[in-house]
Order: C-alpha cells, then structure tokens, then sequence
C-alpha cells in the first residue's frame, strides 16, 4: 500500500518535472 502511494506520488512529480523543462527549453 505504502509502496503504491510512494509511486503514484513520485511519477506525477517527474511528470511535472520533465514539462517543466520542455517549456523551459523552447
């Protein structure tokens, strides 16, 4: 369970990271 929600908290992070640098870069 513990697990799960570390994942699901974390993916969407990096999903937000790597648009961050897309918009940056352009």
């Amino acid at each position: 369970m513990v697990y799960k929600h570390a994942i699901s908290t974390i993916v969407p992070a990096r999903a937000v990271d790597f648009r961050t640098e897309e918009i940056s870069s352009v």
